[in-house]
């Protein structure tokens, strides 16, 4: 593995959509749709202009995934939208080569392990004043 991309959703209500406009529509064309077309980790409807649009902000960062990356999605646990949107990316978005790459990451969780590896009390209270933030 050589490269780890990260989307980070703090307090979002989910991954966003794109219009089907012209400029959305000659992106996908242009940018996307080669990506897509050399992956061998996306599911095949992933070439389908409207179910891209639709999945755009997660799409975006799932064409990334190759042999030598992976994508990281990192958010609260208790974000259900958020949860679910990504449980749906791996089980619908991507094949089963893909899932091996997608890690889904909870921040809570990340915080935790922050917090118990942190010997100063002032790194403890940064993470958990992060906690009370964005871990809701």
């Amino acid at each position: 593995m050589k490269e780890i991309f990260v989307e980070v959703k703090y307090t979002e209500e989910g991954f966003g959509r794109a219009k089907s406009d012209e400029a959305h529509k000659a992106k996908f064309q242009k940018t996307y749709l080669p990506l897509i077309k050399k992956s061998s980790f996306l599911s095949s409807q992933c070439n389908n202009e409207k179910v891209f649009l639709a999945n755009y902000q997660i799409l975006r960062n799932l064409v990334h995934i190759s042999d030598t990356a992976h994508v990281v999605l990192l958010f609260p646990s208790a974000n259900s939208k958020v949860s679910e949107a990504a449980k749906f990316a791996k089980n619908n978005l991507l094949n089963n080569a893909g899932r091996d790459r997608l890690n889904i990451v909870h921040l809570d969780e990340l915080v935790s392990y922050f917090e118990s590896q942190s010997l100063k009390a002032s790194v403890k209270n940064y993470f958990q004043n992060f906690r009370a933030k964005y871990c809701f």
